[in-house]
């Protein structure tokens, strides 16, 4: 059986320095919306490359996660990022900090629509 290493970091892509800047002077709420659609992207194009995915099928993954995961509440989402946010405040890197929050946040919100579904299926 092969190890999952759990302390490798998955990058999303560079461009978002400007971008995440910007997260400092929003509240954590508009903060973790804002994000939302860059991770959308790029889990997308990461099944698109990885799984040889068309692109009617890429474009129902895309409706499905915006019906399964958005238009809730957020409350665990917006948590971690006002943790986060409460945390680096003052810190030299709080943008990226922000940042790593909102995407964790989201694969909290991604993980809770799955277990929802898996629920109503059960």
């Amino acid at each position: 059986m092969s190890k999952i290493n759990i302390h490798a970091k998955v990058a999303l892509p560079t461009t978002r320095t400007q971008k995440s800047a910007a997260l400092v002077a929003m509240t954590p709420r508009d903060a973790f919306l804002h994000v939302y659609d860059e991770i959308k992207q790029y889990l997308l194009d990461d099944v698109v490359a990885n799984m040889d995915l068309d692109k009617h099928r890429a474009k129902y993954l895309s409706e499905l996660m915006d019906i399964a995961c958005t238009g809730g509440k957020y409350n665990r989402g917006i948590t971690v990022v006002e943790v986060t946010a409460a945390l680096a405040t003052g810190h030299v890197d709080a943008a990226s900090k922000i940042f790593e929050a909102c995407v964790c946040g989201w694969a909290i919100e991604f993980l809770q629509a799955h277990f929802l579904v898996e629920d109503d299926i059960m």
